[in-house]
């Protein structure tokens, strides 16, 4: 964009921001002072907290093992079936 002023440039680069942001589907900090990040930061920090002092001790163990086993089950076996000698290619290779 060569002869483009700073302004013009400016706005184009914001609408490139907005169509990359969109397109990804995540959002930029629209309010990126570090007054607001720190308010942001400090807030999550409370809800997490709160949510930390809600949850019930004997419930959050039974669900971390109940995930646990469930993920136990859905894990794909992987069985070594060995080198053989393929009747296409000659040579070794490993069977899948």
């Amino acid at each position: 964009m060569p002869g483009s002023t700073t302004y013009e440039l400016l706005q184009a680069f914001l609408q490139m921001r907005d169509q990359v942001s969109t397109d990804l589907g995540v959002a930029y900090l629209r309010h990126d002072s570090l007054e607001a990040y720190i308010a942001t930061t400090q807030r999550a920090a409370t809800d997490m907290r709160e949510a930390v002092k809600q949850k019930n001790l004997v419930t959050g163990i039974s669900e971390v093992y109940y995930r646990k086993f469930a993920l136990l089950k859905t894990k794909s076996e992987y069985v070594w079936l060995g080198i053989r000698k393929s009747p296409r290619i000659r040579g070794l290779f490993v069977c899948c």
